[in-house]
C-alpha cells in the first residue's frame, strides 16, 4: 500500500524558487539559519546501540519538518500554486511511478533519439538485468553498471563488446559479463528503417521556440526550467512526440499550451 496525504517539502520548494531539488539541510539553513550536519545514507541504522551522534542526526531529520510544512504551504497558497504542488505529489505517488517493474526500468533512462530499434532491444534487456541484480544485492543500480556503460554496450558491435568493457575499466563479475554477452549476441532484432524523417529546420525552430517561451515562463513563475520541462521533453516534442510531461496538468497550463 502506498502512502497518502504526503507533503513533499522538496517538491513544494521547487514551485517557489528557481533553485531545483534542495536538500533538507539546505531548506533548514534557508528558513531557520541552522546548519545541520550532513548524514551519510550508508549509515547502518540497524546497529545498536545508536550513538548519540546518530540519535541527534535522526532527530534533526524530522525536527523542522512540521515548521517547514506550514511555511511552504502558506507560501504556495499565497502564490496560488498549492494545487500544482498537490498534483505533482499525487503523480509521484502513483504506483507506476513508485514501483517500476524491472522490464520497464529502461523507460527511466535518458535515451537518445539516435538509438535504433536493434540497439534499443539490447538496452532494455541490459537495464532489466542491472535492475534485477541491484534488487537482489540491495545496492544502487549504478554500482552494477553505469548508464553510460549500458549505452556503450547497446550501441557497439558484438565484435567490439570485450573492448568496450575493457576501455571503461569497469570490473564486471563473471556472472554479469556472461549475461551481458548473451544479451548482445542473442539480439536477432531486424534493423528497421525510420520512415518518419524529421525536418531538421523545423526541429531546431521548435526547440528555439520552446526555449524562448520557457525563459519567460520560468521568470514569471520563479520555477526552474528543468522542473517545468527538461531537455529530453522538449526534444521529443520537437520530433512530434505528444507523450511529454508538459502537455498535461499544471505544466500544460503555464507552458504546454503556449508552445503548441
Amino acid at each position: 500500500m502506498l502512502p497518502k496525504n504526503i507533503f513533499d517539502t522538496q517538491i513544494a520548494f521547487n514551485f517557489l524558487y528557481n533553485e531545483p531539488n534542495p536538500s533538507y539541510s539546505k531548506l533548514v539553513k534557508k528558513y531557520f539559519d541552522i546548519s545541520l550536519k550532513e548524514g551519510s545514507w550508508r549509515t547502518n541504522w540497524l546497529e545498536r546501540p545508536l550513538s548519540d551522534e546518530k540519535i541527534e542526526y535522526a532527530c534533526n531529520d524530522v525536527r523542522y519538518l512540521v515548521k517547514l510544512y506550514h511555511i511552504l504551504h502558506d507560501q504556495l497558497q499565497a502564490e496560488q500554486k498549492l494545487d500544482w504542488c498537490k498534483e505533482e505529489i499525487r503523480n509521484d505517488l502513483e504506483i507506476d511511478n513508485v514501483i517500476v517493474k524491472p522490464e520497464d526500468i529502461w523507460k527511466r533512462l535518458n535515451i537518445s533519439n539516435k538509438i535504433n530499434n536493434h540497439q534499443l532491444v539490447t538496452l532494455k534487456k541490459l537495464a532489466e538485468l542491472r535492475e534485477n541484480e541491484a534488487i537482489t544485492k540491495d545496492i544502487p543500480r549504478k554500482w552494477i553498471m553505469a548508464d553510460t556503460l549500458l549505452f556503450k554496450i547497446s550501441t557497439c558491435k558484438a565484435s567490439q563488446l570485450d573492448q568496450v568493457i575493457s576501455d571503461t575499466r569497469v570490473k564486471l563479475s563473471t556472472k554479469i559479463l556472461n549475461k551481458v554477452r548473451e544479451i548482445v549476441l542473442n539480439n536477432k532484432t531486424v534493423l528497421l528503417k525510420d520512415n518518419k524523417a524529421v525536418n531538421i529546420e523545423e526541429y531546431h525552430a521548435q526547440i528555439t521556440k520552446c526555449n524562448n517561451i520557457m525563459d519567460s515562463v520560468s521568470n514569471k513563475y520563479n520555477i526552474a526550467p528543468s522542473f517545468i520541462a527538461n531537455k529530453k521533453d522538449i526534444e521529443n516534442f520537437a520530433r512530434g512526440n505528444k507523450n511529454v510531461r508538459f502537455l498535461k496538468g499544471w505544466r500544460f497550463n503555464i507552458f504546454g499550451k503556449l508552445v503548441q
